[in-house]
């Protein structure tokens, strides 16, 4: 069964767009991002979170917002290897003028 979270974001134009989440990689669990709208993501993936062996990891996407409007955003946690996500946070990105 797959979590579906919604969120709200905004922004302006020309700033950065971030969201942060934990990822368990050494289980084989990673975040990707999905969007149709023309935003470019770069994901970056630091720091375990001491707890030992397969402790998460902090997954970054960024993507600088260069034009007003809506966007529909899906980040999709799951194994790459598996068909269903176990999560997904459906974002709408608003950015202002």
């Amino acid at each position: 069964m797959t979590d579906i979270l919604d969120v709200e974001e905004r922004v302006k134009a020309g700033r950065t767009f971030r969201m942060d989440m934990l990822e368990l990689a050494s289980a084989g669990y990673l975040w990707s991002v999905e969007n149709e709208d023309g935003l470019v993501f770069e994901k970056e993936s630091w720091g375990a979170d001491h707890t030992g062996t397969g402790g998460a990891l902090t997954a970054t996407f960024r993507a600088v917002a260069e034009k007003p409007g809506a966007y529909k955003i899906n980040f999709i946690y799951k194994r790459p290897w598996e068909k269903e996500a176990q999560t997904i946070i459906r974002c709408a990105l608003t950015v202002k003028p």
